[in-house]
């Protein structure tokens, strides 16, 4: 009798290692969130200001799951977060972000950001951060018809996680399965019937 519970000990050990080795690549999977901040100006007109916000990258798959960005300067200026385009391109990465909002001219507002990647490669596959070098915005000055948000230039830093990653949650919540399967099998092998 305690030989067959030995073997379903080893049996559930052994399988628990195996889900235990897949979570990290379960871990992989997820986004990976980044700190968004930078500058713009008016290109040929005087003034400028700031812009921040938040990238999510699938670093898998090597793509941007989320951004939302916000210019300081205009508060009425609903957030950019829908994704409307994004590509490699000659080293960097080209994304479109929209805010669902028309201008005064029935144009979608939006904002486009030059991201340079690993040099050379233009992907987002294992992304750590990088450089905003160039971007601009179709929003239109109404008196001036000239493009209101230019030359952006900013850093992409990785952000500060709180809580940990599921996987890590998983992987403590296996490890402790494991151990109270093993404190509960040995206590009724130890057990004298």
């Amino acid at each position: 009798m305690k030989q067959v519970k030995l073997k379903s000990l080893k049996r559930v050990m052994l399988a628990g290692l195996v889900a235990a080795a897949f979570l990290p690549v379960l871990a992989g999977a997820t986004a990976t969130s980044f700190d968004v901040e930078g500058q713009w100006n008016n290109g040929f007109l005087p003034g400028g200001g700031t812009f921040s916000g938040m990238m999510s990258v699938d670093t898998v798959i090597g793509e941007i799951s989320a951004m939302d960005i916000l210019f300081a300067d205009f508060p009425a200026l609903p957030a950019f977060n829908i994704i409307l385009s994004q590509q490699a391109s000659s080293g960097q990465w080209l994304v479109g972000l929209g805010n669902g909002r028309l201008d005064p001219f029935g144009s979608p507002e939006q904002v486009s950001f030059s991201i340079l990647t690993t040099p050379g490669v233009g992907s987002l596959a294992g992304f750590e951060g990088g450089v905003i070098r160039q971007g601009g915005s179709g929003i239109l000055d109404t008196g001036t018809s000239t493009r209101i948000l230019q030359n952006f230039k900013g850093s992409i830093t990785p952000a500060v996680a709180s809580v940990p990653e599921p996987a890590a949650l998983g992987m403590f919540g296996l490890g402790a399965l494991l151990i109270g399967g093993f404190v509960t099998l040995r206590r009724r092998i130890e057990r004298p019937d």
